[in-house]
């Protein structure tokens, strides 16, 4: 092994990635709304509906509207309106749409195989009241359709979505002690995303989006509607440690040393 092919193994083998939580700072005043710069995001929280379908070959389908009401920091607390601190389902909302796919075990495990989540803004309608719903199909409405015929003048915003479900899974459905976990990579964010979410830019967060499953769904063949929970959504991200670049970068100058000593010796 030469000096360049040791100096790459060494720095490889030694590096590790971390993964931490992502904290993130919202600008709520980009959507055109009153709202605060909130600092320290650690999750976003809420409730779902979702509609199912189950096979008898051991498949599933999955469709899920997410209504996100808080922002909470690295220890839980959620930030309030009140204190000034986050305008969150108070001049605006955050919705989610989430699809998925996978198989249904023994046991009432679902195992997610692939799956999408879209996250938009809502401004301008009544609040706490917006149309969502499903399609004919079982779909959630297109975003061009999230309006409030009873209130019309909503304005719908993309903000984040991601096509990659890296790890999908759900224990105990049926049961009392039913819960799911589902992360979520390459988060892209719209143009409007960047001027929602500042920082860390660039944005390189998962998502990781977990709760319990209250009631509507069973590990049975079937079609259930109105499957109802409590999730949160929480930012991650899976970053080198700092000594892990600092050795590669030592790697690499040694290589160039070296080919500079070659280079003099000629």
């Amino acid at each position: 092994m030469n000096f360049k092919s040791f100096a790459i193994a060494s720095a490889l083998a030694l590096a590790s990635t971390v993964s931490s939580a992502a904290l993130v700072t919202v600008n709520e005043a980009s959507l055109g709304v009153f709202g605060y710069t909130v600092q320290d995001v650690k999750q976003m929280t809420g409730t779902y509906q979702e509609n199912v379908t189950v096979t008898n070959t051991g498949t599933f389908t999955a469709a899920a509207i997410a209504n996100f009401t808080a922002f909470t920091n690295a220890s839980g607390t959620a930030y309030s309106f009140v204190a000034g601190e986050a305008a969150v389902n108070a001049t605006y909302q955050l919705y989610a749409v989430f699809t998925g796919a996978g198989t249904v075990g023994a046991g009432g495990v679902f195992t997610g195989t692939s799956g999408t989540f879209t996250l938009y803004a809502l401004t301008g309608g009544v609040l706490g009241s917006p149309n969502l719903g499903f399609d004919i199909s079982g779909n959630p409405t297109a975003s061009a359709n999230i309006v409030n015929v009873g209130a019309p003048g909503w304005t719908v915003t993309e903000l984040a979505s991601s096509n990659v479900m890296s790890y999908g899974l759900a224990t105990g459905v049926g049961s009392e002690s039913s819960s799911f976990k589902f992360l979520f990579d390459e988060t892209t964010l719209t143009a409007a995303g960047k001027l929602f979410f500042i920082d860390p830019d660039p944005f390189y967060a998962t998502v990781n989006v977990n709760g319990d499953v209250d009631d509507g769904l069973k590990a049975l063949p079937g079609q259930y509607s109105n499957v109802t929970g409590q999730l949160s959504a929480e930012f991650t991200n899976t970053v080198p440690e700092p000594g892990s670049l600092a050795l590669v970068g030592l790697a690499l100058a040694g290589i160039g040393i070296s080919r500079r000593r070659k280079n003099t010796a000629k």
